[in-house]
């Protein structure tokens, strides 16, 4: 029966193509029998309370079976809008999943219904700082913008409870975020004006090179070859920056500059 088990969950692994799992759940089998009763415990006094349901979906994500934890908080959600546990649970499993965006919405519930916790706050802009160095952030701008405001919102929100805790991401890094996919997406005058907006914060050569490159796409040679001098000045990786200052005076400005 245990074996017969194990061939079960590691069916479940090896559908969501995790192979190391699968293959752990038939080498020890007896990680899944305590798992298994751990199961029967919590479902033999279970009820719609969350210090019920939350401990049965903990011990379904150890099952291999997220699907199921994922029910569960959401009938807890539904049963108990005013519970910030389940939002919770629902960021923490999307998390897992790398679905950073449908994490911080579950947040921001979290936030919504428990907003004097300030590590739901934090929990939330991890998530966005993890999406933005994945590389999804940029893949689907009206999504970006809309993450963007979610994003900025709760971190004004933050700031104006504890206004002396630097949080884990600054502004700046998210409307850098949001520039860069604009650019990509070729949305110059949205991308320049969050650019823009960015370097009030203060010099970053970062912002400055992307600026630099975007005026030089539009036809702004000259403000292009300001921008790059600038992020030279602000710490820019010089032999990169120097060699678009080069290649800018040479196709653009020639003599005359």
């Amino acid at each position: 029966q245990l074996r017969a088990i194990a061939l079960r969950v590691a069916a479940l692994y090896l559908v969501r193509g995790d192979v190391e799992l699968a293959r752990e759940a038939v080498e020890r089998p007896e990680r899944l029998h305590r798992v298994e009763q751990q199961l029967v415990e919590h479902l033999s006094t279970a009820s719609e309370r969350h210090t019920d349901l939350l401990p049965l979906a903990e011990a379904y994500v150890d099952f291999g079976r997220v699907d199921v934890a994922r029910a569960l908080c959401l009938r807890g959600a539904l049963n108990q809008p005013d519970d910030p546990a389940f939002p919770l649970c629902l960021a923490h499993l999307a998390r897992q999943r790398e679905l950073y965006s449908e994490s911080v919405y579950e947040f921001s519930e979290a936030i919504r219904l428990a907003p004097d916790d300030r590590g739901y706050y934090d929990e939330a802009l991890r998530v966005l700082g993890r999406l933005v160095q994945s590389g999804q952030y940029g893949l689907d701008p009206t999504r970006s913008r809309e993450l963007t405001a979610q994003a900025i919102s709760i971190l004004q929100q933050r700031t104006e409870r504890w206004p002396g805790v630097p949080p884990p991401i600054e502004q700046t890094e998210l409307t850098f975020a949001l520039a860069v996919a604009e650019m990509n997406a070729g949305n110059a005058s949205e991308a320049k004006a969050l650019l823009q907006a960015s370097l009030r914060a203060g010099d970053d050569p970062r912002i400055w090179a992307e600026l630099g490159r975007l005026q030089a796409r539009t036809g702004e040679p000259r403000a292009a070859v300001e921008s790059l001098q600038r992020a030279l000045s602000a710490g820019a990786d010089p032999s990169i920056a120097q060699l678009r200052l080069r290649a800018l005076r040479t196709e653009y400005l020639g003599d005359a500059w």
